[in-house]
């Protein structure tokens, strides 16, 4: 009987640590760059961490002349989408940006300088369904790519800060992994319970 309750213990326990949601926030280490005038450059986050995405933001901080110039994607495990594509406002910086899907507005319909603030995705026709939620279900291990590419001549600017951030469903080690672990405390401390008791 005592077992029995053990592995309940041990069923509610995984249970508890898949329902939770974690924060999370991973920055790049591989700025400042120049931004040169008609030229791609790329940031890459990697992460070392297992979880499955619930909700994610993505914070973009840049200098540039004339943001019509350019358009701007993040990419990871083969998803990618648009957080601008040529917006037609003219003007210049994307100053600390929050690109997130429950914004009021699309950074479409804002006037730059943009930022400090929060912008949903492009609403350009681009193709691609341009929402940070695309992402929700995938692991956020591995890389993550922001490109920048200005395809004008005449405007440059510079890459400060690029930064993922939001929450992930359950425990970062993947559930498998966790009933393992767990199981394997939980046997250990029945059977030392056991001898002990003997």
């Amino acid at each position: 009987m005592k077992k029995v309750r053990i592995l309940l213990l041990a069923g509610a326990l995984i249970l508890a640590l898949a329902s939770t949601s974690l924060a999370f926030s991973y920055s790049a280490t591989d700025l400042p760059k120049w931004l040169p005038d008609h030229s791609t450059v790329t940031s890459t986050i990697n992460v070392t961490d297992h979880g499955i995405i619930s909700d994610l933001d993505v914070f973009v901080n840049l200098t540039h002349s004339y943001v019509s110039d350019f358009y701007m994607t993040v990419s990871h495990a083969g998803t990618s989408i648009y957080l601008m594509y040529h917006e037609d406002n003219g003007g210049n910086n994307v100053s600390s940006v929050l690109f997130n899907d429950e914004a009021a507005t699309s950074i479409t319909y804002g006037y730059p300088p943009y930022g400090p603030g929060e912008y949903r995705p492009t609403a350009k026709n681009t193709g691609t369904l341009n929402l940070l939620s695309v992402f929700d279900g995938l692991d956020i291990y591995g890389d993550w790519v922001l490109t920048f590419s200005d395809t004008v001549w005449q405007d440059y600017g510079r890459l400060y800060d690029f930064r993922i951030e939001g929450t992930v469903a359950g425990c970062q080690v993947p559930i498998p992994g966790s009933a393992l672990l767990l199981g394997s405390g939980l046997s250990g401390l029945f059977f030392f319970r056991r001898r002990f008791l003997v």
